[in-house]
């Protein structure tokens, strides 16, 4: 009875979790957490990148701002020097440093899928869409493409300077080597084609599959 009663008492880490995001990225309907909440699971075949999205999603990276609550820090200033707070949000998103490198992918990543791309912070770090006319495999390849970049940006979360450009599109181009290895395992190469072809055309890599070529 006792133990029953602690649990009914417990408070459901999801809640508190959505109440930090909605924090930071506003008020989020039902249906847009729940998109959150599987978003681990979403973003990749492969498990290193649902992990990413995993880490992202718990803000397991501790901030400026945490480590000088937690008094292992003597100020939650920024690390890359803008005189700002480093909130969890701001590390990952507003700083201005950081903010170019997403303004560059955005430019990018426009031009890879023919369409007008706004990268929100919705969709970048939560991977919640607004209505798109994007298609299935565009809308995997750019969710994976943030996956990457946010990645990027959790390798350098100490660090003065943001990721570079550079290291996104190689980092890039090894998934979609890997994800094809991933596919034609699976006897569904084409899948892979769709998703990758537009990436390799701009990165002038052959997307071909035996079906092609016969």
């Amino acid at each position: 009875m006792i133990y029953k009663k602690l649990l009914n008492n417990e408070k459901d880490p999801n809640t508190q979790l959505r109440q930090r995001w909605e924090a930071d990225l506003g008020e989020m309907e039902d249906e847009d957490w729940a998109d959150a909440l599987t978003s681990p699971r979403e973003v990749a075949i492969r498990a290193r990148y649902k992990l990413i999205q995993l880490k992202v999603l718990h803000r397991v990276y501790y901030t400026p701002a945490t480590r000088l609550k937690m008094g292992i820090a003597t100020t939650d200033l920024c690390t890359r020097g803008c005189g700002e707070r480093g909130t969890f949000l701001h590390i990952l998103w507003d700083c201005d440093k950081v903010q170019n490198y997403w303004r560059q992918l955005q430019e990018i990543i426009t031009e890879v899928l023919g369409e007008e791309t706004t990268l929100t912070p919705k969709l970048c770090l939560l991977n919640i869409w607004e209505p798109t006319d994007l298609t299935r495999p565009k809308r995997k390849w750019l969710t994976l493409a943030m996956t990457i970049a946010k990645r990027n940006v959790a390798r350098l979360w100490g660090a003065e300077q943001p990721p570079r450009r550079e290291e996104w599109e190689q980092d890039l181009d090894w998934a979609m080597l890997a994800e094809k290895v991933t596919y034609e395992g699976r006897g569904c190469p084409n899948k892979w084609r769709k998703i990758w072809t537009e990436w390799g055309t701009y990165r002038g890599i052959a997307c071909m599959v035996e079906e092609d070529i016969e």
